[in-house]
């Protein structure tokens, strides 16, 4: 019997580790729904918020499936681990750092692409999934897989009212960079991922060195949200 090729080994992963971790699936899209709730509201406190969920998707990612699967079939785990922990304490740190970032989903261009981002790959993925055959338990969990959940964070942080720091945005433009590998291996949807990372990374620069430092829109709730 032939050995099973690198997309075949990955399913069988995917299919391991979506038994293994249900019904975190829906756990993980509540808390996608209650982040873009609160980009929509706009304060101090719901900014905070979002990029604590955000940061706890980094985190279980690099610790769980990361750390404790995916080196079944790659020794790069352990890299990869230490890459989306990093990036989780490095949310985190922005969430509480004095003047950090701010959230306000709006209706412009930045508001528009970061959504299309957050509907790929909270909707997109498992959409592309099926109809290439291969839907749950086989397909991507968004937040607990770091393909999807790089999308999504692009995505929010294209909503962002401050500049973003370069530190904050350094390991998901990389990531996302790094998505041609799983495309050549037939994992077609991460083209969605290549294409987030340029277009958002982007944006996000062009609007920074535009705005300087400043905010770019600054929300009318964000005073009240601080209190």
């Amino acid at each position: 019997m032939p050995a099973p090729s690198a997309l075949e080994r990955f399913l069988r992963l995917m299919e391991t580790y979506n038994d293994a971790v249900w019904p975190l699936q829906l756990v993980a899209y509540a808390l996608a729904i209650t982040a873009v709730l609160l980009a929509l509201k706009g304060s101090r406190r719901s900014s905070q918020a979002v990029l604590v969920i955000v940061a706890l998707f980094w985190l279980w990612v690099g610790l769980v499936f990361n750390g404790m699967y995916l080196g079944a079939i790659t020794r790069g785990a352990v890299v990869a681990a230490v890459v989306f922990v990093l990036q989780g304490v490095v949310l985190v740190r922005a969430a509480f750092s004095a003047g950090g970032l701010g959230f306000r989903a709006r209706a412009d261009a930045y508001g528009i692409t970061g959504g299309a981002l957050v509907l790929y790959a909270t909707l997109g993925y498992p959409a592309v999934e099926y109809l290439l055959g291969r839907g749950f338990p086989r397909s991507l969990p968004f937040g607990l897989v770091p393909c999807p959940t790089t999308v999504f964070t692009l995505g929010v942080l294209l909503w962002s009212t401050t500049r973003v720091p370069r530190h904050v945005l350094a390991i998901p433009f990389l990531y996302s960079l790094g998505g041609v590998g799983p495309v050549s291996n037939g994992i077609v949807e991460d083209a969605g991922l290549v294409v987030a990372g340029v277009v958002s990374t982007g944006m996000i620069l062009y609007r920074d060195h535009r705005q300087g430092g400043h905010v770019v829109h600054p929300s009318p709730q964000a005073a009240k949200g601080s209190r």
